[in-house]
């Protein structure tokens, strides 16, 4: 029988669970495998279960006034989403898919509510992680509101590399010029532009396997004015 690995008891949405808890947990949890262009959920779905990301990537997308696809936040693993609509009974506010290949856990409902509501320790754990979520969206807006296009670039690179920094190594998988650019709240040119200026001046290289891997994470601070 599967169950969700430690890294997933490390999150801070499931660290202070008691072990009786998280083990009811991860016995009601149904597990899926997704490849890369997999559509995860769609706006709109029913809200029936937590999304825990064991590994792999994601992207969340909405779609804009006239048709189009805004790509929102990434999601790397490990990591939960979908949390707001099992507590609230809302519909799915994104659409949601796979950027590499993905293990994916969904705790239904009942299960994450019994855990999350029958001891003070549950309860604390998730307002905790509900207080992290509302910290990351103030992050994000405060990107946005960057004035120059080239620096809310390079700042949201400097959290992708944040993320994914493995001691001195920082690579990752680039989402699409277009979903980036809706990220950052600018053109795709402007995406293009920068990120060949970044090449050029030894910033950051495009690798074989199609990830970006950042050479001098300093240097892209100050080019997205982060002290």
């Amino acid at each position: 029988m599967k169950s969700l690995p430690l890294q997933v008891r490390l999150l801070p949405i499931f660290k202070q669970l008691e072990d009786d808890a998280f083990a009811s947990i991860s016995r009601g949890a149904v597990y899926k495998v997704f490849e890369k262009g997999d559509v995860i959920c769609n706006k709109g779905d029913p809200s029936n279960g937590l999304f825990v990301l064991i590994r792999g990537d994601l992207q969340l997308f909405e779609s804009g006034r006239e048709g189009q696809e805004v790509g929102l936040n990434l999601i790397k693993g490990p990591a939960v989403f979908g949390e707001l609509g099992v507590i609230d009974n809302l519909p799915r506010s994104a659409d949601v898919v796979a950027m590499s290949k993905v293990d994916l856990a969904i705790v239904p409902k009942s299960i994450l509510m019994a855990a999350f509501t029958e001891t003070p320790e549950g309860a604390k754990a998730m307002f905790m992680h509900l207080t992290g979520m509302i910290r990351r969206l103030t992050h994000h807006h405060s990107l946005l509101v960057i004035p120059s296009a080239s620096q809310r670039i390079c700042a949201m690179l400097v959290d992708l590399s944040e993320q994914h920094r493995r001691g001195d190594l920082i690579e990752f998988e680039m989402p699409k010029q277009k979903s980036f650019a809706s990220m950052v709240n600018t053109t795709r040119e402007t995406v293009s532009r920068t990120m060949g200026q970044l090449a050029t001046h030894r910033i950051v290289k495009k690798m074989p396997s199609g990830k970006l891997s950042v050479l001098d994470p300093e240097t892209l601070k100050l080019w997205a004015g982060i002290d």
